[in-house]
């Protein structure tokens, strides 16, 4: 083989090569690594890893999502704003298997068929206080705050007692992470509806707060004009939440 010969190989190999390396650093990836490159974002270094959701509500300590034995149910902040709902409510109402019970002392969670009075629900994991006759007024609780819910459904009595026979509802607030931060918020809608929101949290080294002041007021509306009285009358529902 004569040295020209060899010579144009050898540049045809090394533009095959060089090629076939830009190809493969263009394609896009498949399977799993695809989910990876497009949801997760790259360290200092360029790598990328999708990482499991972690609940602590199940176990009492930090698991992640796919080895807990329980059925549990994760609804991030990112979904709970898609909902539009503005009360805690209406959120969990939402929930696939969650049957939300309404009587005149407020409303109540139904799980795996077993009364709302077994049906535990936490803040930040501690018990929500206020109920009567097995249920809570989960109206007076906005979303404003609400980093994650967390619902197990099962028993839980060894856990949280006996409040916990049907499951566990865990909401958990967003930290407090900036030294000082004010926020205000307002939702309206029909039927004269407003749900107006002030906050005030803060934060030094260790210790920190928060203060939520809601607003809920709604008009009213009347679906048989020819019957006496409003259908639902004008309500207005105030709420305190410390931290």
């Amino acid at each position: 083989m004569n040295r020209a010969l060899r010579i144009g190989l050898t540049a045809w190999l090394v533009a095959v090569l060089a090629v076939s390396a830009v190809a493969g650093q263009s394609s896009e990836p498949r399977g799993p690594s695809a989910a990876v490159a497009t949801s997760a974002v790259p360290d200092t270094f360029g790598r990328t890893a999708l990482l499991e959701p972690v609940v602590r509500s199940a176990t009492r300590t930090e698991r992640p999502l796919s080895r807990l034995p329980l059925p549990v149910i994760l609804i991030p902040e990112a979904q709970i704003r898609q909902m539009g709902s503005m009360r805690l409510g209406e959120v969990l109402g939402e929930i696939p298997g969650v049957a939300l019970v309404q009587n005149q002392f407020g409303q109540g969670l139904q799980l795996q068929g077993f009364d709302p009075a077994y049906t535990l629900i936490l803040v930040d994991g501690e018990p929500l206080v206020g109920r009567t006759a097995g249920v809570l007024q989960l109206s007076r609780l906005s979303v404003h705050d609400i980093a994650r819910i967390e619902v197990v459904k099962g028993p839980s009595s060894s856990l949280f007692g006996s409040e916990a026979l049907a499951g566990v509802v865990n909401v958990i607030t967003r930290p407090v992470t900036a030294p000082l931060s004010l926020g205000a918020r307002d939702r309206m809608g029909s039927s004269a509806t407003s749900d107006l929101t002030l906050d005030a949290a803060g934060r030094q080294g260790r210790l920190w707060g928060r203060v939520l002041v809601n607003r809920f007021a709604s008009g009213g509306y009347d679906l048989q004009p020819a019957v006496a009285g409003p259908t639902i009358g004008s309500n207005q529902a105030y709420t305190l939440q410390t931290n």
